[in-house]
Protein backbone atom coordinates (compact mmCIF):
# COMPACT_ATOMS: atom_id res chain seq x y z
CA UNK A 1 0.00 0.00 0.00
CA UNK A 2 3.10 2.14 0.30
CA UNK A 3 2.80 2.82 -3.39
CA UNK A 4 -0.78 3.77 -3.17
CA UNK A 5 -1.39 7.14 -5.47
CA UNK A 6 -4.70 9.20 -6.25
CA UNK A 7 -5.28 10.15 -10.37
CA UNK A 8 -3.78 14.11 -10.74
CA UNK A 9 -7.60 15.05 -11.38
CA UNK A 10 -11.24 14.91 -10.26
CA UNK A 11 -13.05 11.81 -12.13
CA UNK A 12 -15.50 13.55 -14.06
CA UNK A 13 -18.32 12.33 -16.45
CA UNK A 14 -19.22 12.78 -19.69
CA UNK A 15 -22.15 15.79 -19.47
CA UNK A 16 -23.39 15.88 -22.93
CA UNK A 17 -27.30 16.74 -23.19
CA UNK A 18 -27.42 17.47 -20.02
CA UNK A 19 -30.47 20.16 -18.86
CA UNK A 20 -28.34 23.36 -17.46
CA UNK A 21 -30.03 25.29 -14.51
CA UNK A 22 -29.83 28.11 -11.80
CA UNK A 23 -29.88 28.09 -8.06
CA UNK A 24 -31.52 30.51 -6.14
CA UNK A 25 -27.91 31.32 -5.31
CA UNK A 26 -27.06 32.16 -9.22
CA UNK A 27 -25.29 29.08 -9.77
CA UNK A 28 -25.30 27.73 -12.68
CA UNK A 29 -25.21 23.62 -13.41
CA UNK A 30 -25.82 21.22 -15.95
CA UNK A 31 -27.33 18.11 -14.04
CA UNK A 32 -27.87 14.46 -15.91
CA UNK A 33 -31.27 13.03 -15.82
CA UNK A 34 -30.82 10.93 -12.89
CA UNK A 35 -30.34 14.39 -11.14
CA UNK A 36 -27.70 13.29 -8.82
CA UNK A 37 -24.38 14.32 -10.53
CA UNK A 38 -23.83 17.95 -11.07
CA UNK A 39 -21.41 20.02 -13.15
CA UNK A 40 -20.26 23.78 -12.62
CA UNK A 41 -20.75 25.98 -15.46
CA UNK A 42 -20.91 29.56 -13.60
CA UNK A 43 -21.71 31.62 -11.08
CA UNK A 44 -19.57 30.91 -8.56
CA UNK A 45 -17.52 33.59 -8.27
CA UNK A 46 -14.83 31.50 -7.75
CA UNK A 47 -12.03 30.99 -10.35
CA UNK A 48 -12.17 27.70 -12.56
CA UNK A 49 -14.83 25.75 -11.01
CA UNK A 50 -16.42 25.13 -14.28
CA UNK A 51 -16.49 21.80 -15.14
CA UNK A 52 -15.74 20.33 -11.59
CA UNK A 53 -18.53 17.96 -10.63
CA UNK A 54 -20.20 16.95 -7.36
CA UNK A 55 -21.72 13.33 -6.86
CA UNK A 56 -24.09 11.96 -4.69
CA UNK A 57 -23.12 9.09 -3.27
CA UNK A 58 -24.63 5.98 -4.97
CA UNK A 59 -23.84 8.20 -8.35
CA UNK A 60 -20.21 8.09 -7.07
CA UNK A 61 -20.45 4.82 -6.90
CA UNK A 62 -22.33 3.91 -10.15
CA UNK A 63 -20.51 5.86 -12.76
CA UNK A 64 -16.74 5.04 -11.14
CA UNK A 65 -18.06 1.38 -11.04
CA UNK A 66 -18.90 1.81 -14.78
CA UNK A 67 -15.72 3.44 -15.89
CA UNK A 68 -13.72 0.82 -14.27
CA UNK A 69 -12.27 2.92 -11.16
CA UNK A 70 -11.63 2.49 -7.36
CA UNK A 71 -12.78 5.20 -5.10
CA UNK A 72 -10.06 5.31 -2.01
CA UNK A 73 -11.46 3.84 0.97
CA UNK A 74 -11.45 5.32 4.42
CA UNK A 75 -8.04 3.39 4.90
CA UNK A 76 -6.56 4.30 2.13
CA UNK A 77 -7.11 7.88 2.39
CA UNK A 78 -5.32 7.53 6.00
CA UNK A 79 -2.48 6.24 4.34
CA UNK A 80 -2.55 8.68 1.50
CA UNK A 81 -2.88 11.63 3.94
CA UNK A 82 0.37 10.43 6.21
CA UNK A 83 2.18 11.48 2.45
CA UNK A 84 0.72 14.64 3.25
CA UNK A 85 -0.31 17.47 0.34
CA UNK A 86 2.27 15.67 -2.20
CA UNK A 87 -0.15 12.70 -2.13
CA UNK A 88 -3.46 15.13 -3.86
CA UNK A 89 -1.88 16.03 -7.32
CA UNK A 90 -3.68 19.49 -8.32
CA UNK A 91 -6.07 19.58 -5.03
CA UNK A 92 -9.48 21.58 -6.31
CA UNK A 93 -11.78 23.14 -3.74
CA UNK A 94 -15.01 21.95 -5.35
CA UNK A 95 -17.39 22.68 -2.35
CA UNK A 96 -20.37 20.72 -1.16
CA UNK A 97 -24.07 20.26 -2.76
CA UNK A 98 -26.46 19.90 -0.31
CA UNK A 99 -29.63 18.10 -1.51
CA UNK A 100 -31.71 20.90 -1.25
CA UNK A 101 -29.78 22.71 -4.17
CA UNK A 102 -28.12 24.99 -1.64
CA UNK A 103 -24.12 25.04 -2.48
CA UNK A 104 -21.70 25.99 0.46
CA UNK A 105 -19.48 28.77 -1.39
CA UNK A 106 -17.18 29.34 1.26
CA UNK A 107 -15.87 25.95 1.58
CA UNK A 108 -14.87 26.86 -2.12
CA UNK A 109 -11.83 28.39 -0.58
CA UNK A 110 -11.14 26.29 2.32
CA UNK A 111 -12.11 23.07 1.94
CA UNK A 112 -12.10 20.03 -0.78
CA UNK A 113 -14.78 16.90 0.16
CA UNK A 114 -14.23 13.40 -1.42
CA UNK A 115 -16.12 10.72 -1.09
CA UNK A 116 -14.57 7.55 0.37
CA UNK A 117 -16.15 4.01 -0.84
CA UNK A 118 -16.87 3.19 2.68
CA UNK A 119 -20.68 3.33 3.27
CA UNK A 120 -21.02 3.04 6.50
CA UNK A 121 -24.14 1.38 6.58
CA UNK A 122 -26.18 0.07 3.15
CA UNK A 123 -29.06 0.63 4.65
CA UNK A 124 -28.57 3.91 6.37
CA UNK A 125 -28.80 7.40 4.81
CA UNK A 126 -24.97 8.20 5.94
CA UNK A 127 -21.56 7.50 3.67
CA UNK A 128 -17.57 8.37 4.28
CA UNK A 129 -15.83 11.20 3.17
CA UNK A 130 -12.05 12.90 3.77
CA UNK A 131 -12.13 16.32 4.25
CA UNK A 132 -9.21 18.23 2.92
CA UNK A 133 -8.12 21.49 3.87
CA UNK A 134 -4.96 23.77 3.53
CA UNK A 135 -4.39 23.96 7.15
CA UNK A 136 -4.78 20.01 7.19
CA UNK A 137 -3.30 18.43 3.99
CA UNK A 138 -3.83 14.89 5.41
CA UNK A 139 -7.62 15.74 5.61
CA UNK A 140 -9.92 14.36 8.45
CA UNK A 141 -12.47 11.79 7.97
CA UNK A 142 -16.31 12.93 8.33
CA UNK A 143 -19.56 11.27 7.58
CA UNK A 144 -22.14 12.98 5.23
CA UNK A 145 -25.64 12.21 4.06
CA UNK A 146 -25.73 10.30 0.97
CA UNK A 147 -27.47 12.76 -0.77
CA UNK A 148 -24.83 15.39 -1.06
CA UNK A 149 -22.69 16.59 -3.51
CA UNK A 150 -19.30 15.92 -3.18
CA UNK A 151 -16.30 15.30 -5.19
CA UNK A 152 -14.49 12.21 -6.69
CA UNK A 153 -11.01 11.31 -6.61
CA UNK A 154 -9.88 8.02 -7.71
CA UNK A 155 -6.41 5.71 -6.94
CA UNK A 156 -4.34 5.21 -10.01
Amino acid sequence: MSNLQLENENFKVDSSGWEQFTDNNGVVYLQNPEKDIWEYVGGTGVYNTAGQQLFTFSAAIRETKKAGKQIPTVEEWSILGEKGRESIPNLFFAGVRFSYGYVNLLNFYYTAFFWSSSSINEDLAWANRRDITDLNCKGTQGKSGKQLGLSIRCLK
